[in-house]
Parts: C-alpha cells; sequence; structure tokens
C-alpha cells in the first residue's frame, strides 16, 4: 500500500486533522477506522520510502532538505537525522523505525489501535520531523 502524494505531503508537512482521516483511509486495511500495529508500520515505511528520493535504502541530509524545497519550506532535518545510529550521515529504514515514536507510546489508551485522536497526535509528530 503507498501512501498517495497528497496525503503523505500533508502527513509530513502539517494539517494534522486531515492527516489522520489520510491515515486511516489509506492504511485502514481491514476498514475497522482504527489502525493496527501493522498498519501503523506500513504508515511509517512509505513516509521512510517518500524521504529516500533515490531509493537507496537510506536518508540523507540532502535529501531531507530537497523533499522540504520541493514543498517551499526550509528544514534542517536533524529530527530524522538524529535517528543515524550508526553515524554514517545516512538513516536507513531500520534506523528509522528504530527511532520513531512508537506504536505503544502512539496508543494512549492502550487498546492495541490507534484512533483519530491518537492519530492526530501521530500526524503532529511527524509533520514536526520535517521543521
Amino acid at each position: 500500500m503507498k501512501l498517495k502524494p497528497l496525503a503523505l505531503s500533508v502527513l509530513l508537512l502539517g494539517a494534522p486533522a486531515f492527516a489522520q482521516s489520510n491515515l486511516i483511509g489509506v492504511y485502514d486495511a481491514n476498514g475497522d477506522g482504527v489502525l493496527s500495529r501493522e498498519e501503523f508500520t506500513a504508515a511509517q515505511k512509505d513516509a521512510f520510502a517518500s524521504m529516500d528520493a533515490d531509493g537507496d535504502g537510506a536518508v540523507t541530509q540532502a535529501e531531507l532538505a530537497a523533499l522540504a524545497a520541493s514543498h517551499g519550506r526550509k528544514a534542517d532535518g536533524s529530527r530524522v537525522m538524529s535517528r543515524d545510529a550508526d553515524g554514517d550521515g545516512a538513516v536507513t529504514e531500520a534506523e528509522f523505525l528504530q527511532g520513531a515514536q512508537g506504536f505503544q507510546r502512539s496508543d494512549r489508551n492502550n487498546d492495541g489501535v490507534l484512533g483519530a485522536r491518537e492519530l492526530q497526535r501521530v500526524s503532529a509528530a511527524m509533520a514536526r520531523i520535517q521543521g
């Protein structure tokens, strides 16, 4: 499942209320109106893929700057780059997922799924990653 370009730009760059509804619309594979851990991970993987412009499996500062510029924003990418666990100047998908706000932390009511209010917080956090 791939996140549509409009949904992805909203997810990464702001508009949390719209983003959370789009996350459910795009990633809610079973149609239950919430995101399971697996559905949430799929969204995170697609967010990573959208930042990996050259498709080499790693995100660099240059890719983050180009993504921000393509959306008319200035971003330093420090939040994403802070996930560079091995210090090689690139963040792999594994490093991104490891350092991402985890599903458990996002599941504020501990019901095992992310509902609309929880996803609003997640989408706001993901928007801050880019800015």
